[in-house]
C-alpha cells in the first residue's frame, strides 16, 4: 500500500474540450471544460499528497529504528538505580567518576612476567626477626616473603593487563 502512496497519477482526465458537443451550449461547455480543469489540479494535488505521506511514512520508520536503538542503549542517570550499558563504550583519554579519574590511557612498554600468582592473603604486617648471627632459617623465611610478595605483584600485574590497563 505504502509503494501506491508514493506513484504518481500519470496522464490527464482524459476529456479533450473539443471533443465536448456544440449542442450543449457555451455555457454549460465552460462549465464543464472548468469542472475537467478542477479535476486535474485535484489529481496532482491527491499525488504529491500520497508522495508526501509516503516520505512521511519513510522518515517515521527511521525514527523507530533511531529510538530502538536509543531504547536499547539507554544509559540510565538516576543515582539510586543500577546502571546498564548495552554496548560498547569508547572513552578517548581518561574515564571520571565524580571528577575523579578512575581509568586513563593504557600504559605501554611492560614486559609480561610469568611464574606461579599469589592470590591469596598475607600479613603485610609480618615481621622477620634476625638473630646475629642470621640463622639459615631467618635467612630462609625472608627469602619465602620476597618470593610470595614477587607473586603478588605478578597477580597484581596480570589482572591490571587483563583489564587493558597496561600492554
Amino acid at each position: 500500500m505504502s509503494d501506491e502512496l508514493n506513484t504518481p497519477l500519470q496522464g490527464s482526465p482524459g476529456i479533450d474540450p473539443l471533443s465536448i458537443p456544440d449542442a450543449l451550449g457555451p455555457v454549460f461547455k465552460l462549465q464543464l471544460i472548468t469542472l475537467i480543469s478542477h479535476i486535474g489540479m485535484i489529481a496532482q494535488r491527491a499525488s504529491s499528497a500520497g508522495q508526501t505521506a509516503f516520505s512521511g511514512q519513510e522518515e517515521i520508520k527511521s525514527i523507530k529504528q533511531i529510538v530502538t536503538v536509543v531504547e536499547r542503549d539507554y544509559l540510565s542517570t538516576a543515582r539510586d538505580a543500577p546502571q546498564a550499558l548495552l554496548s560498547s563504550l569508547g572513552i578517548v583519554t581518561k574515564l571520571l567518576i565524580d571528577n575523579n579519574q578512575v581509568v586513563g590511557p593504557r600504559e605501554t612498554g611492560w614486559t609480561a612476567a610469568t611464574g606461579t600468582e599469589n592470590k591469596g592473603s598475607f600479613d603485610a604486617d609480618q615481621m622477620f626477626p634476625v638473630s646475629t648471627p642470621p640463622a639459615q632459617e631467618e635467612i630462609q623465611a625472608i627469602a619465602d616473603a620476597l618470593i610470595s610478595t614477587r607473586q603478588r605483584v605478578l597477580a597484581l600485574e596480570q589482572m591490571a593487563r587483563t583489564h587493558g590497563l597496561i600492554n
